[in-house]
């Protein structure tokens, strides 16, 4: 558990929750683990959900991906090419910005700071064509 607060609490060590992630194999384990360690939620004094153990992994991994990819890749868990890591975090990045956190600006940032606006700009989101199929 790192020091570090969001919100006025304690947050998970997300490098930490990626490897036991990758080594234990589901997120199940990943919160039974640590709770065994004593590593639980502080509001709730119950163990951490899976929902929160993906949204901590993959947004340290969309922002750290330097970082990130070569633990993802040691493990021998996912082996991907270039545009194929870049197509997963595009995808994971939408899920976390733009759906959990309900925030297409967020979305918008992350794609500009990776340089992949232009390719991405319209992901995940209805064309005015689709609107127009929609309304009728």
């Amino acid at each position: 558990m790192k020091n570090s607060k969001s919100k006025g609490r304690k947050v998970l060590d997300p490098e930490m929750c990626l490897s036991l992630w990758l080594e234990l194999g589901t997120r199940t384990k990943v919160t039974s683990h640590l709770e065994s360690l004593g590593i639980i939620n502080q509001e709730t004094k119950k163990k951490f959900s899976v929902d929160t153990i993906s949204r901590v992994v993959w947004e340290w991994v969309v922002n750290n991906q330097e970082k990130a990819r070569p633990i993802i890749s040691r493990s021998g868990n996912i082996n991907l090419s270039d545009q194929g890591w870049e197509e997963l975090m595009v995808k994971r990045a939408f899920g976390l910005y733009f759906r959990f956190l309900r925030s297409s600006e967020k979305f918008d940032d992350w794609l500009r700071r990776n340089n992949l606006y232009d390719k991405y700009k319209n992901y995940g989101r209805l064309r005015p064509e689709d609107l127009e199929a929609l309304q009728r």
